[in-house]
């Protein structure tokens, strides 16, 4: 018995594990495609930028990008966390809520692990090519995955329907992306338009409104975002990928005087 089980654990499951966290994101990208090719046109920016986001994930996770893990994973904490608050709100519908919720899990639990990030963390090309440490990767993992874990409610808070436009929240989303975009290229411009993003969405919180509507007779997708202490959560997330570069920034930019 001792040898079946060693040669079960010698065995190498990460393929299998990535082949199955890739089924939940294509099938979120699928979903969200579908529904917004239904959905009148006020809905529809913000379910294709959804889809586009969890093809995004689908394509760099299978694609074996070093960042895949971190992005896939942050994708997957918002879902989750999303997910149970949705079934908590609306339990009148929490199967739909704890399903979705759930399908995000399954994501997060398939990535973790040390093999897993041998798989995409430690890749030695591009450790090499921005040189990097084994320390340097987890804290910028870290703030990749807390980036990416936002990104979702500030794409939301952004582009659903709204008596009129919030710009603060629109710049926000526009930080937020071009912040996880160059934090993945080491930028420190990218640092700082994480923190913008932070400051624009605290700024912008006493006027955020949200979707009050189903769609196409579904729960409300926004109903987690009703809650007054959403944008602060959002905001600290944002702070959090940022703050562990803050220091490093600052030198830097004392250095070019």
């Amino acid at each position: 018995m001792k040898r079946v089980w060693d040669a079960i654990r010698a065995m190498r499951w990460e393929g299998p594990r990535v082949a199955l966290a890739l089924l939940p994101l294509v099938l979120m990208a699928l979903l969200y495609g579908l529904v917004a090719l239904m959905a009148p046109p006020a809905f529809r920016a913000f379910l294709l930028a959804f889809a586009g986001t969890y093809l995004l994930a689908f394509i760099a996770l299978a694609s074996g990008w070093f960042w895949a893990r971190w992005f896939a994973s942050g994708l997957g904490w918002s879902g989750a966390v999303m997910g149970l608050a949705g079934a908590i709100l609306q339990p009148d519908t929490w199967e739909l809520s704890a399903f979705m919720g759930g399908l995000h899990a399954v994501v997060v639990v398939l990535l973790m692990g040390k093999k897993m990030a041998a798989r995409f963390d430690m890749q030695p090309d591009w450790r090499e090519r921005f040189g990097m440490d084994d320390f340097g990767v987890v804290r910028l993992g870290r703030a990749v995955t807390r980036a990416s874990a936002a990104l979702p409610t500030l794409i939301a808070m952004a582009l659903a329907p709204k008596p009129e436009p919030e710009w603060l929240v629109l710049a926000a989303a526009g930080l937020g992306i071009a912040g996880l975009a160059g934090l993945l290229r080491l930028r420190t411009w990218g640092v700082l338009a994480l923190g913008g993003a932070g400051a624009a969405v605290l700024v912008a919180s006493p006027h955020l409104t949200t979707l009050r509507e189903p769609i196409l007779g579904l729960p409300d997708p926004m109903v987690a975002l009703t809650s007054s202490g959403v944008p602060g959560a959002l905001a600290l997330l944002l702070f959090a990928a940022a703050l562990p570069f803050a220091g490093s920034a600052v030198r830097y930019y004392r250095s070019l005087r």
